[in-house]
């Protein structure tokens, strides 16, 4: 199902936000650029932004910005905030992973005090392969190192982490939210949405 777009002019006379209001918050990264979508109109050419994600956006900006700085927005909205460390016990207490799982994951990719949260989100990940026992330790090492390395590129556009099983051959890939189909003969082992994992993940931290 398409998405339902709206006008930058509509928006703006619905919202009653000025267009240097949403240009700002588009510069400090409260709107990402994938939403301002220019199409042909009989115009010329005009701004669309998906409908229902800008206006409870927007929402939220209009209510928060009088209580919170616009760059702990920024951070609240991203799935890669960099404002905050989170240590061992912020991940045991918040049910990210067992202390068990944290050991291996440190002993495979390093030991620190305090973790970010593109860290915090790869343990994660790492610990709900481990309890899946789908793939071989290796292979989930291999996994972990493909998100660390390729995280950041997912705030750009609204990527999922998709993993197929065909016979014993595994093929994983990052493909846009929404647009693949898995074939018949292909096992879906793992297909989660960087954006919506983030979000849970942020929730669990906050308590």
């Amino acid at each position: 199902m398409e998405e339902e777009l709206i006008t930058k002019k509509d928006l703006l006379d619905l919202t009653g936000i000025s267009y240097g209001q949403l240009y700002r918050w588009k510069r400090k990264a409260l709107i990402p650029d994938e939403w301002f979508i220019k199409k042909s109109s009989f115009t010329g050419q005009e701004t669309y932004l998906p409908k229902e994600k800008i206006l409870n956006r927007v929402n939220k900006i209009i209510e928060l910005k009088d209580t919170v700085s616009l760059d702990e927005l920024a951070d609240m909205f991203s799935i890669n905030p960099k404002s905050k460390s989170y240590t061992w016990e912020d991940i045991i207490e918040n049910e990210i992973s067992s202390e068990a799982c944290l050991k291996l994951y440190s002993k495979s990719f390093g030991e620190k005090e305090e973790f970010v949260f593109k860290d915090v989100l790869c343990i994660y990940i790492f610990n709900k392969l481990l309890k899946d026992n789908i793939l071989s330790f290796e292979q989930i090492e291999e996994t972990i190192e493909s998100i660390d390395f390729y995280y950041e590129k997912t705030e750009e556009k609204d990527y999922n982490l998709v993993m197929v099983k065909e016979k014993e051959t595994i093929f994983s890939f990052f493909v846009a939210k929404d647009s693949w189909i898995p074939l018949k003969e292909y096992k879906v082992i793992l297909d989660i949405n960087f954006h919506d994992l983030a979000d849970q993940i942020k929730k669990k931290l906050r308590g």
